[in-house]
């Protein structure tokens, strides 16, 4: 069933994509949330959109874990 409409698409036209993303995304992020999103194109027709979802979670950096981090990263810790 796929393959046909994609056969059907590639037939039609040239199949576009632009990724929309943030200059900047705050912390805390869990996994599973969305970042940013794919809109996919025929001939400037719209015909679907696909959410990037973040693959792992971030927590919110304060000073300890940056002077942490520094001190790793200057001594080979």
């Amino acid at each position: 069933r796929y393959f046909n409409r994609w056969q059907w698409l590639w037939h039609k036209g040239e199949i576009k994509q632009q990724i929309s993303l943030p200059d900047s995304i705050a912390a805390p992020i869990k996994k599973g949330d969305t970042v940013g999103k794919v809109t996919l194109s025929v001939d400037g027709e719209q015909i679907g959109v696909i959410n990037i979802k973040a693959d792992k979670g971030c927590d919110r950096l304060n000073i300890t874990h940056t002077f942490v981090w520094l001190l790793k990263a200057l001594f080979y810790l």
